[in-house]
């Protein structure tokens, strides 16, 4: 039973910031996406960027707090290592896209991202 028990922690923690990296890597796979501007500005697409691994800096923290060995001290330094070179990976990935490219400056907005979720998360439970 304790067994089953491990399973469902580990599929209610990890299978969210893994089904969010699914779908990361599945639309940048796709050749020539409609362009659908995020917002009407210059730095529209870094923002998306931004925004999105946002997201995955918040699934992935979760997931490291709360499903791992990991002490807590170091859970934030893992999920914004982990989602930084995902975001990496990612860039690699749309790299070898045809129509598609990987850009040093998407990656900052990636690993800024991640950084500001994790920040606002350690400060929001540091204050609870």
């Amino acid at each position: 039973m304790r067994d089953w028990r491990r399973v469902a922690v580990w599929l209610r923690y990890w299978l969210p910031p893994l089904g969010y990296m699914g779908a990361i890597f599945y639309f940048s796979g796709r050749p020539l996406p409609e362009e659908v501007p995020l917002v009407e500005l210059d730095w529209g697409d870094k923002l998306g960027h931004l925004l999105l691994y946002g997201g995955l800096g918040v699934l992935l923290w979760r997931a490291f707090v709360g499903a791992t060995a990991v002490a807590r001290t170091a859970a934030p330094w893992w999920a914004a290592g982990v989602g930084t070179l995902y975001g990496l990976s990612d860039e690699l990935h749309q790299a070898l896209v045809p129509f598609r490219r990987g850009e040093v400056g998407d990656w900052v907005a990636d690993a800024l991202g991640i950084a500001i979720a994790v920040l606002v998360l350690e400060r929001y439970r540091g204050n609870t």
